[in-house]
């Protein structure tokens, strides 16, 4: 009898960050939506909506912008490293600091030299 091999773990799929981005957007959305409506139906009034037509205005349109940023936002935050490929020339490497720190020396002697010729 053979042993079936352990399961692979493997990560959220595509589909999975964008949903749980939109969610995550949406939910916020709603609610910076409904603290927004009722400052807006505060300051402006009605404007011939009435109550609930302003507020689930402000609420639906926060809601789906803050939802699709969201969405966008985590599948690009969450890609891999490994698919994202700089040219070695954009690589930035690192100068070790003692090599900084007498450069640095070296040029403010020079600056004091010519500061004491001239």
């Amino acid at each position: 009898m053979s042993m079936m091999p352990p399961p692979q773990q493997q990560g959220p799929s595509f589909t999975d960050k964008l949903k749980m981005g939109a969610m995550m957007g949406c939910g916020v959305g709603v609610g910076l939506g409904f603290v927004i409506g009722n400052i807006q139906y505060l300051i402006y009034g009605a404007r011939g909506k009435g109550y609930l037509g302003t507020l689930a205005n402000a609420i639906t349109t926060s809601g789906a912008s803050f939802g699709f940023f969201m969405a966008v936002g985590s599948v690009i935050r969450t890609e891999g490293a490994r698919e994202i490929a700089f040219p070695p020339h954009a690589r930035v490497t690192a100068r070790p600091a003692a090599l900084v720190s007498a450069e640095l020396r070296e040029s403010h002697a020079r600056m004091a030299a010519m500061r004491s010729s001239s």
